[in-house]
């Protein structure tokens, strides 16, 4: 099963504007062992569009690190023999964010 826990973020209504700079790192584990899932997909969508804002693969070590403007976003983490995890309202603040991504 495909799960991860958000740690520093909090809901919020309306993104910042996209000229602030701001970054989403974190690690992906496997929510039964706590073991790094190596080159798991994370996609950062953009709630109000539907569009990718950016995405990428974590390293063999689970952690990743995604720069993105600073604002509200929907996550999605996938990887083959995983539920997709998707969460809502994930906030980036200007200057980054990092959260722990149990998968």
């Amino acid at each position: 099963m495909l799960s991860y826990s958000q740690a520093g973020g909090r809901p919020a209504t309306t993104a910042a504007p996209r000229s602030t700079a701001g970054r989403l790192s974190g690690t992906v584990t496997d929510a039964a062992t706590g073991k790094p899932v190596s080159y798991a997909t994370v996609n950062v969508i953009n709630p109000t569009t539907n569009s990718p804002v950016n995405g990428g693969v974590a390293g063999d070590d689970g952690k990743f690190v995604l720069p993105v403007p600073a604002g509200t976003y929907r996550v999605e983490v996938s990887f083959i023999g995983y539920q997709t995890q998707v969460r809502n309202n994930i906030v980036v603040p200007a200057g980054g964010g990092t959260w722990p991504w149990a998968r």
